[in-house]
């Protein structure tokens, strides 16, 4: 029962990694398009699931070791407990939702009119003589 539940938290943390690694690629993507409050709030919504990737490897340290070696109490077993607890309990809803809303603000972005933004190029508006 151990091994498959533990097969079945290694499959959930590289969805978890994968997730996180997209969200980045569509926030690389749209970087220059979006507006700098935009890509603040973005990368706080991003908070939770990069907190989520942080305690991954030590609610993972805690259940690698045979039982009876690391005894309640001690560092290691407080440190993957508190991770434990995290990961089930605290982070998935803040992440899941922080995630959405940054997908649909780096989605939905529209280039502003700024110099650097939509590639060097200068947006014209209607005002310019051409």
């Amino acid at each position: 029962m151990h091994s498959q539940m533990h097969g079945i938290v290694l499959l959930v943390s590289g969805v978890v990694v994968l997730a996180f690694c997209a969200l980045l690629y569509v926030a690389a993507r749209s970087w220059r398009k979006i507006a700098t409050w935009k890509r603040i709030t973005g990368l706080l919504l991003l908070i939770p699931h990069f907190l989520l990737l942080v305690c991954i490897p030590f609610a993972l340290q805690g259940g690698n070791a045979p039982p009876g070696s690391v005894p309640p109490g001690s560092s290691r077993f407080n440190q993957a407990f508190a991770a434990d607890v995290y990961i089930m309990f605290i982070l998935p809803v803040p992440a899941l939702l922080g995630s959405i809303g940054a997908l649909l603000m780096f989605l939905l972005s529209r280039p502003v009119n700024r110099p650097d933004a939509a590639g060097g190029q200068r947006m014209i508006s209607k005002s310019e003589p051409r």
